[in-house]
């Protein structure tokens, strides 16, 4: 195994204020292979050993920080980003609120438009959600599942399968994600690579109420009428412009008005040229990686997914571990990893089959202790039957012998 010193280094732009989501297992995961380290982009630049930029659920970016991003595409770096118009917290019931990323332009600016909307899917993972049922006068509440469009199950054709970031994944989930539309016009000199799409029965919403309503709705939620496959998740490969071109530069510092001697003003304009100089255009190495969610590498989300099927949850890691194979130009290591971490995924059921399923297992539980029962019984019976005729014969030797 190599050192540390000889991998790539993955820097992580990290979440900020309390409600921030947490990456330990993401952190853990991607240090398997890479080093990673902290990315913070408060001076405008991202550190230099970064090979890699990822940015998780950004919330209203500075300036500076926006230029830091720009720039380091601009050095053919890859900037992949985790992020949404909403955001969802779980700490006190269901409460969502809209998130200004402070990227919204800038990835209009290059063909990429985020659009303020949820998308909703009938093909999903459950939400294990509390409920409370009185025992014996008792109030005992427990955690059933229950199926939540917003954590939506990609799956099959969902998956794009013409490139290696999807290399050994049949599935994946992901949670409150909104539809991306690419310029095409915009991107016809790039390559584009569309990753995630929803399934073909999912549908929109603006709605920022999450709470699932399962009386009056099947799913919790009502349908409306744009219905179909929506993208989820993209990359766009290729030359890019900087979007702070032909403006000044963030790092160049305001003067408070006072004047300077000659001496001192040649410095500051010598200073102010090196400082305000920015790489106008990307080679065609640069690269966007674009997953509309905030949350869906979040260690709660993962936590939810692991317990709705009781088993842990890694598929959005490995997706992103792909996806850094896959920009730092390790792709051999794709099918590798595919193969080591293959597990056979089980198709989706609808509710009536997985009663008829489960009826059916109860039924043969019940059929299997019959037949021991029977089996059982039949040989007790014959058993005694056997023991009768000793009996029997034993009894008939001693009236032989009394007769004699």
């Amino acid at each position: 195994r190599f050192s540390k010193g000889f991998l790539k280094t993955i820097g992580i732009c990290p979440p900020r204020g309390p409600s921030s989501p947490q990456l330990t297992l993401l952190r853990q995961k991607l240090s398997d292979t890479y080093t990673v380290e902290p990315a913070f982009l408060d001076q405008g630049t991202v550190p230099p050993a970064v090979d890699l930029l990822l940015v998780v659920s950004p919330e209203q970016l500075t300036n500076k920080q926006l230029f830091a991003v720009d720039q380091f595409l601009m050095k053919g770096g890859t900037v992949m980003l985790s992020t949404a118009p909403f955001d969802v917290n779980f700490d006190a019931g269901l409460g969502c609120k809209s998130v200004d990323s402070g990227l919204d332009k800038w990835l209009t600016a290059y063909g990429i438009d985020i659009q303020k909307k949820m998308v909703l899917d009938s093909q999903n993972f459950p939400l294990p959600i509390p409920v409370r049922r009185v025992v014996s006068g008792y109030a005992i509440e427990e955690m059933q599942l229950a199926p939540y469009p917003y954590f939506i199950d990609i799956r099959g054709s969902g998956i794009g399968k013409a490139n290696g970031l999807t290399a050994g994944l049949n599935q994946v989930m992901i949670d409150f994600a909104s539809p991306i539309s690419v310029d095409k016009e915009k991107n016809n000199h790039r390559q584009v690579l569309e990753i995630l799409h929803s399934s073909p029965e999912s549908w929109t919403s603006d709605s920022k109420y999450v709470e699932p309503d399962y009386h009056t709705h099947q799913l919790g939620f009502p349908y409306t009428t744009d219905k179909g496959a929506k993208l989820l998740a993209v990359a766009v490969e290729g030359s890019f412009q900087s979007f702070f071109k032909d403006k000044k530069s963030p790092l160049v510092e305001e003067k408070n008005g006072k004047k300077d001697s000659p001496g001192e003003a040649n410095s500051a304009k010598d200073k102010e040229s090196v400082v305000s100089s920015l790489i106008g255009k990307s080679p065609d190495s640069s690269r966007i990686i674009l997953f509309a969610s905030n949350s869906f590498l979040s260690d709660r989300m993962l936590w939810m997914a692991s317990h709705s099927i009781n088993s842990q949850y890694t598929k959005p890691l490995e997706l992103i571990q792909n996806a850094a194979d896959w920009s730092v130009q390790d792709r051999d290591l794709l099918p590798i990893r595919g193969r080591g971490h293959f597990a056979r995924t089980l198709k989706p059921m609808n509710q009536n089959f997985e009663m008829t399923f489960e009826y059916l297992n109860y039924g043969l539980a019940i059929g299997g202790l019959l037949v021991v029962w029977l089996v059982r019984r039949e040989f007790r019976e014959r058993t005694k039957k056997r023991f009768e005729k000793l009996l029997l014969s034993i009894q008939k030797n001693k009236a032989a012998e009394v007769r004699l």
